[in-house]
């Protein structure tokens, strides 16, 4: 296999509160899977993805924070040199958005 020549590295990182389907979006993205077995996330899970753009390759590392209130102080850490944010909440919840 070709080592891919990587152009640039992008950081994102997936925040929201609990429970909001931040890490079933993580595995459909990197591994187009899914499953109906909830499992929280500790702290942080770190992926990432290379992808291929005008014939360009990219890695797009995917940080899944752990949205529990006792984590919340971590986003301001691991947001550092990050190049977007998806910030997940529920719909049929208020509180998550709000919060």
């Amino acid at each position: 296999m070709l080592k891919k020549k990587i152009k640039a590295e992008l950081k994102i990182i997936i925040i929201g509160k609990y429970n909001t389907g931040k890490t079933s979006f993580c595995r459909m993205w990197l591994k187009n899977e899914f499953s109906e077995e909830y499992k929280a996330t500790i702290n942080t899970d770190f992926n990432f993805k290379i992808q291929e753009y005008k014939n360009e390759y990219y890695k797009t590392q995917i940080w899944d924070i752990a949205g529990q209130d006792r984590f919340i102080g971590m986003i301001k850490i691991l947001s550092k040199n990050s190049h977007g944010c998806i910030i997940f909440s529920d719909i049929t919840d208020r509180r998550s958005l709000d919060e």
